[in-house]
């Protein structure tokens, strides 16, 4: 009998890993993004999912651009390769689960750290 993988307690309620079918390991975070803001900036917890005010008007996608290449350029602090990024659900949506691949390894706490720093 096989047994479904959970979370590390150690992860945030904003961060998951899953493996794919060729063992390759993806990150989901669960993010409640508010455009318009002055800055953007990664602000704590909202609900369960990690807050970021965005500095980009939600209008033509031009928020989910912005934050998929706001987390593109954290990720690079990590030296683990450029990050393949993908908005999976909440194209419309404050809420939002973006999935992230890695070319290398890299550590949850690490993945933390340079997301919310």
């Amino acid at each position: 009998m096989k047994r479904a993988l959970s979370a590390p307690s150690s992860l945030p309620t904003w961060l998951r890993s899953q493996l794919t079918a060729r063992g390759e390991q993806t990150w989901l975070l669960a993010l409640y993004v508010q455009p318009n803001a002055k800055q953007t900036v990664c602000l704590g917890l909202h609900d369960t999912a990690l807050k970021i005010r965005l500095n980009a008007p939600a209008i033509d996608g031009k928020a989910n651009q912005a934050l998929l290449q706001w987390l593109q350029n954290r990720c690079r602090q990590l030296q683990a390769g450029t990050p393949q990024l993908h908005l999976r659900q909440g194209e419309r949506s404050r809420y939002k689960c973006i999935e992230l691949q890695f070319p290398q390894a890299v550590t949850p706490q690490a993945l933390v750290d340079c997301i919310t720093k």
